[in-house]
């Protein structure tokens, strides 16, 4: 059965191969197969703008051989902090932790006379409700929660204590509700849970729908909750185990999956593209949920006026009458999967001895909708209405796939590829996720509506010629896109390092993607359809995006502080990450399996935002000294889908800012001024710092900042140590900058260019990241080829460390 299930499947894929464009009276392509049935879509024939491709050098290494750039950021750190004395005391110590968004600051006021450390946060204060809501929920998702009632809060008071309520409901109904609650409130997107329908009633049915978890598990076979920790102790979680087989032979055993998988991919509510709403809107026609949530509605089918069972639709294909209750039907099944990966055909009896509860779903999922739409222009977007409407494509399919599972207590992510045009589900079957989709249209003369329980390479493997796929992006229900490529085709990295005019890194750059060929052709002709994945830079400036082989890739990147906000500014330019430009068109070098294409970028419109400060002494002796032991991780903030989505790095050390200033100085940061400060450490990482404060007033602040930031938020927990004893200092950026010398600067002809003896590396690079000269002479004369007036960046590698300096050429 499974080969022959595979021949069938490599005939009708191999028709899909033969698509035909055929315009009709509404001056529309549509992508049809042999029959002239629509497979794709509608694609826009107006006149296409003229794109322009940018051609920029990019570095290519085979995998094994690429080691990442190491970090541009100019960053402070005391080189020398000796004692003179044999000891120190430690007069003052303080001990907290604060969530900072970008730009944000707190200080630490420190009194040399009293020998007191006093804090000054934040101008933020949880309510009680929210300490009380806090207080109950598990420890592990505090800081998430804390993040979420500061959102709710800036956009409105009162919006985090009416949530908070929420969570102190859950606990007086069943404490074993409690972690499920503050998930949601943490994790669904804060724009979901500020709209008015939300807002005025609909935010109490998640509630209803942790209610529904407990309520229907001893109902199915093939799960259990498992409870671990204890509530009153706050270290509690809840996760699922399930029966399932490691091959069709084997004994059927229980595994319990990771508790960050049961709370994203069975309790949260959102799928992918529809609103977060329970109550109808009139104005959003494709939204329906006639009352209920898919929980409820997919379970149980109780409004008779909305009956999803009676499908009634036949073809010359067969035919689907009806569809039973789910919640009747998902009660049998004694096992999840018994991994014997297979294509199974569609309306395939339900047979209760052989069926898994991954075979009973995806048939019934394929039953549920065995036909395309008979309108393009009506899709419905709501699980509710799609179940209710038996016609779809693969969006409408994953849509009622996704809901189904997760009522059924069944963890699946939602899986799109962009660029292919393509959309289905990933299951977690005890220890890994595991493909699974029904594949569209089991009544239409070229359909198939088989579940596709195989591997994941199977559609390169079927169809090498159609899916040349880009990216596989896995979305997380607040908008969060995992990379889930590999496995689906053979693999290539793509690494970029993004920083601006003064060598700053660019954090929270968004790198849109792009691939040719793509799902309507091989020609760049379009913006959203050739878009294939989003990735962020990360503090360092650099992003890495796992992509396929066979493509050229384009990108352009967003971000605030860009010109236009975007790069190139020109909306229709895009750089090249893999390819070429021949005669005006894109061409190849297409992407190669096994190699890394590194792109290192310098955008010269782009400055990041500094505090304007001026330092104004550097101490090289003192008697008092500050020591702050820092952990911190930084939290990715973004938007995706219109969601707004929290990223915690745990792998993350932490770049933030210290410096010491008087009253006076305090003050004028408080009010934006320009300041002076004492004793400044930029991008400094977890562990400890001692930093010198002057002795000339007894009265100082320790300003912890997270200014350098555009797009990460940081947690940090942190101990402040006020040291009395005899401490010298000596600062590296002395060192280096008393024997770093470009000269002329500008220059007009040649420039003479020096560095510190024992530098390790020295590079010159232009505006475009392209390194043009390396050496290791710390002595020489450089002129450049091109005769343009330009920038350049001396790139230097000394103490372990990289420093950026700007020069011009103007002749």
């Amino acid at each position: 059965m499974r080969l022959l299930t595979k021949l069938f499947t490599l005939n009708f894929l191999f028709l899909l191969c033969s698509l035909s464009l055929l315009a009709d009276n509404k001056d529309k392509i549509i992508l049809t197969d042999p029959t002239g049935k629509m497979i794709r879509g509608i694609v826009d024939t107006n006149p296409l703008p003229q794109f322009h491709y940018i051609e920029t050098k990019y570095n290519v290494y085979s995998q094994d051989q690429y080691f990442p750039q190491l970090n541009f950021k100019q960053k402070q750190k005391l080189k020398n902090n000796s004692f003179l004395g044999n000891s120190f005391n430690t007069l003052a110590t303080f001990k907290n932790s604060n969530f900072l968004f970008p730009s944000e600051y707190f200080a630490i006021k420190i009194n040399t006379d009293s020998k007191e450390l006093a804090y000054y946060r934040i101008d933020f204060k949880l309510s009680n409700k929210c300490e009380q809501a806090m207080n109950i929920a598990p420890k592990w998702i505090r800081n998430d929660l804390l993040i979420k009632f500061r959102e709710l809060r800036n956009i409105q008071e009162g919006y985090d204590a009416l949530y908070a309520q929420l969570i102190l409901d859950a606990a007086k109904e069943d404490v074993r509700f409690v972690d499920e609650v503050a998930f949601l409130v943490a994790h669904i997107a804060v724009e979901s849970l500020t709209t008015p329908a939300f807002r005025n009633g609909d935010y109490k049915n998640l509630l209803a729908d942790v209610r529904h978890i407990y309520t229907v598990v001893d109902s199915l076979k093939y799960v259990r909750i498992k409870e671990h920790g204890s509530y009153e102790s706050g270290d509690y979680y809840t996760t699922t185990e399930y029966r399932h087989k490691v091959n069709k032979n084997s004994q059927a055993i229980w595994t319990e999956i990771p508790y960050d998988i049961y709370y994203w991919y069975v309790v949260h509510p959102q799928i992918h593209q529809e609103l977060l709403q329970y109550k109808d809107n009139p104005s959003y026609t494709t939204q329906r949920t006639w009352g209920y949530s898919w929980r409820n509605f997919y379970w149980s089918n109780p409004d008779a006026n909305h009956d999803y069972t009676p499908v009634n639709q036949k073809t010359k294909v067969g035919e689907v009458k009806e569809i039973p209750r789910l919640g009747d039907l998902m009660q049998k099944p004694e096992i999840l999967f018994d991994r014997d990966y297979n294509l199974l055909l569609f309306n395939r009896p339900f047979n209760e001895k052989v069926n898994t509860a991954l075979n009973v779903l995806g048939n019934w999922c394929s039953r549920a909708i065995p036909g395309d739409p008979v309108d393009n222009n009506f899709r419905p977007i709501a699980p509710n209405q799609v179940l209710t409407y038996h016609l779809g494509r693969c969006g409408e399919d994953t849509q009622l796939l996704v809901a189904a599972a997760r009522t059924c207590l069944i963890p699946i992510i939602t899986r799109i590829t962009h660029c292919e045009d393509h959309v289905f589900g990933a299951v977690y079957d005890a220890d890994r996720w595991q493909h699974f989709e029904f594949f569209r249209g089991g009544l239409v003369v070229s359909g198939w509506g088989w579940t596709h329980l195989d591997h994941n390479g199977v559609y390169e493997e079927l169809a090498p010629d159609y899916w040349i796929i880009s990216t596989v992006n896995g979305e997380r229900p607040d908008g969060f896109a995992i990379n889930h490529t590999e496995g689906y085709t053979k693999t290539c990295e793509l690494v970029f390092n993004v920083r601006d005019t003064n060598g700053l890194p660019v954090d929270g750059a968004k790198i849109n993607l792009h691939g040719v060929p793509y799902a309507f052709g091989d020609k760049f002709n379009s913006i959203q359809y050739t878009y294939s994945r989003s990735e962020y830079t990360d503090k360092n400036g650099n992003a890495r995006i796992l992509a396929g082989d066979d493509k050229i890739y384009l990108y352009k990147i967003y971000h605030k502080n860009f010109v236009n906000g975007q790069y190139p500014p020109d909306s229709l330019s895009f750089n090249i990450a893999v390819g070429r430009v021949y005669a005006g068109e894109l061409t190849g070098p297409k992407s190669q399996a096994g190699k890394v294409y590194e792109q290192n970028l310098v955008i010269n419109t782009c400055k990041i935002p500094t505090y304007n400060i001026t330092q104004v002494n550097t101490i090289e002796k003192t008697k008092y000294a500050i020591e702050v032991d820092m952990k911190a991780n930084d939290i990715l903030i973004a938007r995706n889908s219109g969601r707004t989505f929290h990223y915690w790095n745990e792998d993350s050390s932490g770049y933030l800012q210290y410096f010491i200033v008087d009253r006076n100085n305090f003050d004028k940061l408080q009010n934006g001024k320009p300041f002076e400060v004492y004793s400044e450490f930029n991008y400094q990482e977890n562990g400890k710092l001692q930093i010198p404060i002057p002795e000339t007033n007894t009265e100082w602040f320790l300003v912890c900042s997270n200014k350098l930031s555009t797009m990460h938020a940081q947690y940090l927990e942190f101990e402040a140590n006020l040291l009395e004893g005899e401490f010298s200092y000596s600062d590296i950026e002395t060192d280096f900058n008393s024997h770093c010398s470009i000269s002329p600067n500008p220059f007009n002809s040649v420039c003479n260019i020096s560095v510190p003896s024992d530098a390790q590396l020295v590079e010159i690079i232009d505006i475009n990241g392209k390194v043009l000269f390396s050496t290791t002479e710390t002595e020489f004369t450089w002129e450049p080829k091109q005769t343009d007036n330009a920038a350049y960046f001396l790139r230097t590698k000394f103490n372990n460390r990289y420093y950026i300096n700007k020069f011009i050429y103007n002749k």
